[in-house]
């Protein structure tokens, strides 16, 4: 207790340092209440938890776990796109890459890919670089060594924003792919 007390105030006086406490505060209560949900499930004995342990890690809090039904359903986020671009940065393939071949842990997995771009442009081109999109993203898991029976993909063009359109930061926030991994 008096470690937390003295950092506390420390964190008063160093903004800096308050930052990063907060930083460290947020990621641990999300880590608790994803690890309270994987302490629930389990597939052939083998935990789901090193699944959603190494997830949270890898996102860093870019992402969400929900149950379903028996199962889980991972979604990540954070997989964008520049203006007309089908190919992901390096950080966002080295992060599907890794996914993918920790799924390989878990046969009965199903992945969802679901590409979106912003209301810039035709809508008939929109849909077709979505699902040109999500296609990078199924390749990406192909080559991680995920069979392509477990994967789904499709494409929503414009449908479904998770910011507005009036600016840059915003399109390029809808610019995405997004994955849901469920886990029976």
């Amino acid at each position: 207790k008096s470690t937390n007390k003295n950092l506390e105030e420390q964190s008063s006086s160093d903004p800096e340092f308050e930052e990063i406490y907060n930083d460290y505060n947020r990621f641990r209560e999300k880590y608790l209440k994803w690890k309270n949900l994987s302490d629930h499930a389990y597939h052939d004995g083998v935990t789901k938890s090193s699944l959603l342990d190494f997830i949270f890690v890898e996102l860093k809090g870019h992402g969400r776990v929900e149950r379903k039904n028996n199962g889980i359903q991972i979604f990540i986020e954070g997989l964008n796109f520049g203006v007309n671009e089908t190919s992901l940065s390096k950080k966002s393939k080295n992060l599907v890459s890794r996914i993918g071949r920790r799924l390989l842990k878990y046969p009965d997995s199903r992945i969802y890919v679901t590409g979106y771009t912003d209301s810039h442009g035709i809508d008939k081109k929109n849909q077709t670089l979505s699902i040109n999109r999500a296609e990078s993203v199924v390749r990406l898991l192909e080559d991680a060594g995920i069979n392509r029976d477990r994967i789904e993909y499709s494409g929503r063009g414009k449908e479904n924003p998770v910011a507005g359109n009036e600016t840059e930061a915003g399109r390029g926030k809808n610019r995405r792919v997004e994955l849901e991994i469920r886990i029976q």
